[in-house]
């Protein structure tokens, strides 16, 4: 499984790098650490302290939380959704956003099915289902799930799937791009996601 290396290791290996006699290639074999994930740290924390480290990645990694939280990153319409779909969609997502360490989910056949969790086993993702029929365990989904009911599928007729797809996706868009969240400041996540993490955490 991948390892996840605290603010103290990143810069001790940096260090380890810079002032011992080893090659950088045999300090990342030690340490079972890519060359590139070790050049990557070195642009994005070389010369600071571990402190400083740590208050960065704070700010990154509750900005970005707050910010995908609050996103509709995509919303699958179909008469019914099969596991392929669920890779699909996940595939797409993750090229785009990156990978995340679990997935949360109900416990629908689409999410359980064991395509999608050797799929999800085979990217050291965990999947996290929430217990048969508590879906407040899940507050955000329901939340949302409500929302996107109430501002735009109970607001209108549709006569095939094709005008069902087009009419949320028009909502996502306005979900992400114009309608304010409190969660981040009253902004749409988009414009929230263009500010400086610095701004986003004061």
């Amino acid at each position: 499984m991948k390892k996840r290396f605290s603010e103290e290791q990143i810069i001790r290996i940096l260090a380890e790098a810079e002032h011992g006699n080893d090659s950088i290639r045999d300090v990342c074999r030690r340490h079972n650490l890519t060359e590139q994930t070790f050049f990557r740290w070195r642009n994005k924390f070389g010369a600071m302290a571990v402190s400083e480290v740590r208050r960065l990645k704070e700010l990154e990694n509750s900005r970005l939380k707050k910010i995908v939280a609050e996103q509709a990153l995509a919303i699958e319409v179909a008469r019914s959704l099969r596991s392929t779909a669920v890779i699909l969609v996940l595939s797409r997502l993750m090229r785009l956003y990156g990978k995340p360490q679990y997935i949360r989910s109900d416990n629908g056949a689409e999410f359980t099915s064991g395509a999608v969790m050797r799929w999800l086993r085979d990217r050291h993702i965990g999947p996290a289902y929430i217990a048969p029929g508590k879906p407040w365990q899940n507050g955000f989904v329901e939340s949302f799930n409500g929302k996107l009911r109430d501002e735009c599928l109970n607001r209108q007729w549709f006569l095939n799937l094709e005008e069902v797809q087009a009419e949320v996706e028009r909502w996502r868009s306005f979900y992400n791009h114009v309608r304010p969240h409190s969660a981040v400041g009253n902004q749409p996540p988009s414009k929230a996601a263009n500010r400086p993490a610095r701004q986003q955490a004061a």
